[in-house]
């Protein structure tokens, strides 16, 4: 037993002399050589003038443009002079009121329309219009206060003669539009008809048929930019202009050579009518009359 304590204790001064020698050794090693840090002069850090996912070699993207929606061509109404008499008639006579000069009072004087829808007389134009007042039983109004009472499913507003020689033809069509959206405005629900200057004889010396042409397509172009439902342009001047020379057929003058004759009125709204079939305005009128002032009368009530 001795012999054996001797022979462990003489194993463990072994093993402590080795392990002594290994970490002298370790000791006096020198740690390793590191390499040295580089340190190289960088060229100072700019942005690319480049659009973002681009690259130098390619071009910047030109700016996004947004195009306006082009509006939806519309039919000229002149495709409908002389066809069938429509079968919603009554119904747009129902509610139709009618604005304007002389040549629109015509409508009134020949027993097509009541006073109370007559919201014309002579000598109005644009550049005038707020001028002239009607008379509604508590007070005078005007053009405007005159809509805004009838609120009339339909308006038929006929002017221009008047105004050929007061404005160019871009000018006539810009303050056109401003009487447009303040009467859309008074009265949202009614359908507004720009009807065209109509024609008159070549003899007559107020102004030339080729003025009156200009003016109308420069109105035509305005209403349609609108892109609008609510407003329309309608081409009176075609449904009472000879188809040869343009001027005002002979039978269709009330003897000046200007006014239009009885039987002109008649035409006219038929032409109207048959056209208003055609568009999406025919629903906004019968909705005006079934309906006067849409659902929110009921939602109010």
């Amino acid at each position: 037993m001795k012999n054996k304590l001797v022979q462990r204790a003489g194993l463990l001064l072994v093993i402590a002399a080795a392990c002594a020698m290994l970490m002298s050794v370790t000791l006096h090693l020198e740690p390793p050589m590191r390499a040295a840090p580089v340190t190289a002069e960088q060229e100072p850090v700019t942005e690319a003038a480049v659009e973002p996912n681009t690259t130098a070699d390619e071009p910047p993207l030109p700016p996004l443009e947004v195009v306006p929606e082009e509006p939806e061509p519309r039919s000229s109404s002149a495709e409908y002079i002389g066809a069938e008499k429509s079968p919603n008639e009554k119904l747009y006579m129902r509610d139709l009121a009618v604005a304007g000069d002389s040549i629109a009072s015509g409508f009134r004087h020949y027993g097509l329309i009541d006073a109370e829808h007559n919201i014309a007389q002579s000598a109005v134009s644009i550049w005038n219009l707020d001028y002239f007042t009607y008379d509604y039983g508590s007070g005078e109004v005007d053009t405007y206060g005159a809509v805004a009472y009838i609120k009339p499913a339909v308006l038929y507003f006929s002017v221009g003669m008047n105004d050929v020689n007061m404005y160019t033809a871009e000018e006539y069509a810009e303050n056109y539009l401003r009487v447009i959206m303040r009467i859309r405005k008074i009265s949202p629900d009614t359908v507004f008809i720009a009807a065209a200057t109509t024609p008159i004889f070549d003899s007559n010396d107020f102004t030339s048929n080729e003025e009156i042409r200009m003016f109308n397509s420069a109105l035509e172009e305005a209403v349609n930019s609108l892109n609008d439902d609510h407003v329309w342009y309608f081409d009176a001047y075609s449904v009472v202009a000879d188809e040869e020379t343009l001027a005002l057929r002979e039978d269709n003058s009330a003897g000046d050579g200007m006014h239009l004759a009885e039987h002109c009125y008649q035409d006219l709204l038929d032409c109207l009518f048959a056209y208003l079939d055609s568009t999406p305005a025919r629903d906004i009128i019968m909705k005006d009359l079934w309906f006067p002032g849409g659902l929110t009368i009921f939602i109010q009530q």
